[in-house]
């Protein structure tokens, strides 16, 4: 596979980051919300990714963190853009969403466990193993700081989770 922004959609490498990197930074901080997910290796017990209790559950995925490796981390940048009647250039009515999502192929340093069914999963779903091992970029934990402007909106935007228990990722 290579590297390409099809369909507003970044895939991002160990060969490419340095030219996207402004990119991926311009549209986090211009953009008016945005959601993130991973592709995990494993998942652990599924049973307790569906506990009631916010706190177990996230609990529970702490520990699949620090277990598994994130094989595929996304972002998709959503920014709110007016839109002009094509009948009255005057007239301005909700506008639209404008998206781009940043696919990083990635994997840990260390070594780490994996879930022959999410295995089967993701190579069902299209993810391309000899594409990864190739191309991804290694994660080293603590190793890479987001940078300060980034750092304080990622701060802003989490003041409400709980500290109890939470990973530290970023620093």
């Amino acid at each position: 596979m290579e590297a390409s922004r099809a369909k507003n959609i970044v895939h991002v490498t160990k060969y490419n980051w340095d030219n996207v990197r402004d990119l991926f930074i311009s549209s986090f901080e211009s953009c008016t919300f945005y959601a993130f997910d991973m592709e995990f290796s494993g998942l652990g017990d599924r049973q307790k990714l569906v506990y009631k209790d916010l706190e177990e559950r996230y609990s529970h995925i702490c520990g699949v963190i620090g277990s598994y490796s994130p094989l595929q981390i996304g972002f998709t940048f959503f920014k709110r853009t007016s839109m002009i009647n094509e009948s009255n250039k005057n007239q301005n009515n909700n506008g639209y969403f404008e998206s781009i999502t940043f696919n990083f192929w990635v994997f840990s340093h260390h070594d780490f466990q994996s879930s022959s069914d999410s295995m089967s999963f993701l190579c069902e779903s299209g993810l391309d193993f000899n594409f990864l091992y190739t191309h991804a970029i290694r994660l080293h934990p603590k190793a890479l700081p987001l940078p300060s402007n980034i750092q304080r909106r990622v701060n802003s935007n989490t003041k409400s989770t709980s500290q109890k228990s939470r990973p530290n990722f970023i620093n």
